[in-house]
């Protein structure tokens, strides 16, 4: 078990599209991951949960996860590449398992 926070990139919100990716991520490695938003933790697997700790806390400057070293440097990966915001092509090979075929 490991932990990581990250910074909201720069010109980023938390919506539906980078969650789901979020989520992705999460599902892509099958082991367990919470995320921290302004201390409330939930499951990083679950669209539905994430969008309500959301609601609870829309404008979170940092996010932390909590689970495995694999999905954990995945997670660090898709922050560093703007949560999906500039496009796929721009996504490290590490996670091609996103891009939509």
């Amino acid at each position: 078990q490991g932990t990581c926070t990250l910074q909201i990139p720069q010109g980023v919100t938390l919506h539906a599209r980078p969650l789901s990716l979020i989520v992705s991520v999460v599902q892509h490695h099958g082991t367990p991951v919470e995320v921290e938003l302004e201390g409330n933790r939930t499951n990083a697997a679950s669209m539905m949960q994430l969008l309500i700790a959301l609601g609870a806390h829309p404008n979170p400057q940092q996010v932390s996860f909590f689970g495995d070293s694999g999905p954990l440097a995945d997670l660090q990966r898709l922050f560093e590449a703007n949560l999906g915001e500039n496009g796929f092509d721009r996504f490290p090979e590490a996670l091609a398992y996103l891009r939509p075929s």
